[in-house]
């Protein structure tokens, strides 16, 4: 009977201990998070992907730098090159570089996250590089959770 006892006694331990760890990390699990909205107006390379305009919204997983997008009947996730913090920003946007009629995503600044994500650019071609000098598009992001 005491041994019964104490096993049930140790197994009870044993699961409080497992949830008391699991709490924090399910908790942290939403603070990873970050998500928001944004419109774009032409069709626009993220990535391996081409967006078309419309509007869209999206998750960023803010650990594995990894973004969902959503909108216009496609899902697409894309893998940042990294993230830096930048304590200066003051509002949320997409960064584009727009060279002739292409446009693609070159960073995604967040304000409430204090961070900056970078994206690959597809290198440019002679004949793209002649069409004339690369201008920089900022695309409002509404951001509506951490």
């Amino acid at each position: 009977m005491k041994v019964t006892l104490n096993s049930r006694l140790v197994t009870l331990l044993g699961m409080v201990a497992l949830v008391a760890l699991l709490i924090p990390s399910i908790a942290g699990a939403k603070e990873k998070e970050c998500v928001g909205d944004f419109t774009l107006t032409s069709a626009t390379r993220w990535g391996p992907a081409v967006l078309p305009p419309g509007n869209y919204s999206f998750e960023l997983d803010v650990i594995n730098d990894l973004i969902t997008i959503r909108g216009q009947n496609r899902t697409v996730m894309v893998m940042s090159r990294g993230h830096a913090s930048d304590n200066r920003l003051e509002s949320s946007a997409l960064i584009l570089v727009s060279r002739g009629r292409k446009d693609t995503v070159r960073a995604l600044h967040l304000a409430g996250q204090k961070a900056v994500f970078l994206y690959a650019v597809p290198k440019e071609s002679p004949e793209e590089i002649a069409q004339g000098p690369a201008f920089i598009q900022r695309v409002p992001v509404t951001v509506s959770g951490k």
